[in-house]
């Protein structure tokens, strides 16, 4: 990526532009990026449209038969739910950053998007944020455990390549939180849940 921005900044002709964008306030940077992108899709045809869908692989449907897959969601869902796991339906996007700041995962391996978004591409952080948020506005308590799962489609940016494979897939994921006992103890009993569900 680094030889490809340099050809960038070389043709535009400003080496500091990054880092004169990146002094813009948030919103401003993203008013900016929106008029970039409104002025970009202005030129586009419907057959550039059907062009980029044919040689892009984000958009690419799924070879899975959608009637089992979702079916299967809802065993999940409600196997969760008979075991008093709270189940979310999540959204599409998720905070940017949500992935890169959390972990080792480079923001280049997630769909970057405006509006301060990223597209989903991990639930299991996304359920984290949830809960953070549920416990530092007091709406939830893990002093007892909290357990939260969800079914979604993701998108990933890696290079995925042969047949099966697509950036998007569905994925099952829970996420629990109780407090430090000491010895592992919580650790122990949110585990246990987990076992217990998948060996169900």
């Amino acid at each position: 990526m680094s030889a490809i921005l340099d050809r960038i900044l070389k043709q535009i002709g400003d080496q500091e532009i990054i880092e004169k964008l990146l002094s813009l306030p948030k919103q401003d940077l993203n008013s900016l990026l929106l008029e970039l992108f409104e002025r970009q899709v202005d030129k586009l045809t419907p057959a550039d449209i059907l062009k980029m869908y044919h040689s892009g692989r984000f958009a690419t449907p799924s070879e899975a038969d959608p009637a089992r897959f979702h079916s299967l969601e809802v065993q999940l869902l409600s196997a969760a739910q008979e075991m008093d796991i709270k189940t979310v339906l999540l959204s599409p996007s998720a905070p940017l950053g949500s992935c890169s700041s959390f972990g080792c995962v480079d923001q280049y391996n997630v769909i970057s998007a405006l509006r301060g978004t990223e597209t989903l591409s991990d639930p299991s952080n996304m359920l984290a944020i949830i809960i953070a948020d549920k416990l530092k506005n007091r709406v939830e308590s893990n002093i007892s455990p909290l357990h939260y799962a969800t079914t979604s489609r993701v998108v990933r940016a890696q290079a995925f390549s042969g047949k099966g494979f697509f950036s998007h897939f569905g994925l099952f994921c829970m996420v629990s939180s109780g407090k430090d006992m000491g010895s592992y103890s919580s650790e122990k009993e949110l585990l246990q849940k987990h076992l217990l569900f998948y060996k169900g």
